[in-house]
């Protein structure tokens, strides 16, 4: 399994699901470079999808329920089209 879900990839190997982000190198002779972080392993990919919405919810700059509510119901989408994409 490799699956991009906007600025995160889900991977497996064996006996884990790999949760990876996708960042920049900002300072030092690869500044400006990109590559995969793993943030994350799982026994199940339901935890994995848990643990992402979790930490959208934590980043989020909501500043009330309404908006919460829809940067959740954003990464929900999100990880839909991806696993209609991949049928």
């Amino acid at each position: 399994m490799n699956i991009k879900v906007g600025k995160y990839t889900i991977k497996s190997i064996p006996q884990n699901i790999v949760l990876m982000e996708e960042k920049t190198v900002k300072e030092g002779e690869n500044k400006g470079k990109k590559y995969q972080d793993s943030i994350g392993f799982y026994g199940k990919l339901e935890h994995c999808l848990d643990s992402l919405l979790e930490k959208e919810i934590n980043e989020s700059q909501a500043t009330s329920i309404k908006a919460l509510l829809k940067d959740m119901g954003r990464v929900r989408e999100l990880i839909l089209q991806n696993m209609v994409q991949a049928q």
